[in-house]
């Protein structure tokens, strides 16, 4: 994706299942911060406050920013006991986020799959489109204070 200036710092929004790569994403989030110098690093755990419609931040949010990073470790479906994935589900969360992105930024979308994972080989319709966009591939098998190797994926 080529990064096209703005008046404003670049804004980046970070969506993942919580129990799947949150400490991932709060290292991510953490290093866009300082590392990357970006101010405007949107991540739940971090800028959602007792009180708020999360609904309404978090498509605010997504709307403003100027990429969208999708981190997908191996459980990112929501795999359950019964062999079905909360991904199906219309109130999940993360089918939410996808689905809010694809819709407003459909072209600011980067998967950044975690640990070998790979998109589930079915997705709900509305979801589809993500099967075809370009990403990163992430390896973090080391402590989660060492530094994870990141390499370009091609879909």
């Amino acid at each position: 994706m080529e990064y096209v200036s703005h008046n404003h710092p670049p804004n980046a929004f970070l969506s993942y299942r919580r129990e799947d790569a949150g400490p991932f994403a709060v290292w991510l989030g953490d290093r866009l911060r300082g590392d990357l110098r970006l101010e405007n690093v949107f991540l739940d755990v971090r800028d959602l406050f007792g009180g708020d419609d999360w609904h309404r931040v978090i498509a605010d949010r997504i709307a403003a920013s100027d990429v969208v990073i999708a981190v997908i470790g191996t459980h990112w479906a929501g795999p359950r006991a019964d062999g079905t994935s909360r991904i199906f589900d219309h109130d999940d969360v993360v089918r939410w986020e996808l689905e809010q992105t694809l819709r407003v930024r459909p072209s600011h979308v980067v998967p950044t799959m975690l640990n070998g994972a790979r998109l589930p080989p079915a997705l709900p319709p509305s979801s589809h489109r993500s099967t075809a966009l370009s990403g990163w591939i992430c390896g973090h098998r080391t402590p989660l204070w060492a530094t994870p190797s990141c390499s370009p994926m091609c879909s």
